[in-house]
C-alpha cells in the first residue's frame, strides 16, 4: 500500500505509517500492557501484532480513498478533454 502511495506522489505517508509503526504506537501500547495490565512479554507480542495489523488496515484504508481520488480526477479530466 505505501509503494501504491508513493507510485501515486504521496511518498510521505510511508514516513507517517512508519513513525506510527515503530515509535508511536509501541511506545503507548507497550506502556500500557507490561505497566497498566500487567501482561508481561505475552503482552508485548500481542501488542507488536495488533500494532502491525492496524498499521497495515490504515494503510490499505488510506491507498484505496486515494486510488478513489485519483481516479474521480482522472475520469475529471479526461472528460473535460473529450467536451
Amino acid at each position: 500500500n505505501t509503494s501504491t502511495l508513493q507510485g501515486l506522489k504521496l511518498p510521505i505517508f510511508a514516513l507517517w505509517i512508519g513513525l506510527y509503526r515503530h515509535i508511536a504506537a509501541p511506545l503507548g501500547l507497550f506502556w500500557l500492557v507490561t505497566q497498566v495490565l500487567s501482561q508481561g512479554l505475552m503482552g508485548i507480542w500481542w501488542s507488536l501484532f495488533g500494532i502491525s495489523w492496524s498499521a497495515a488496515i490504515i494503510a490499505a484504508a488510506v491507498a484505496r480513498r486515494r486510488i478513489r481520488q485519483f481516479e474521480t480526477a482522472s475520469a475529471a479530466r479526461n472528460a473535460g478533454e473529450s467536451s
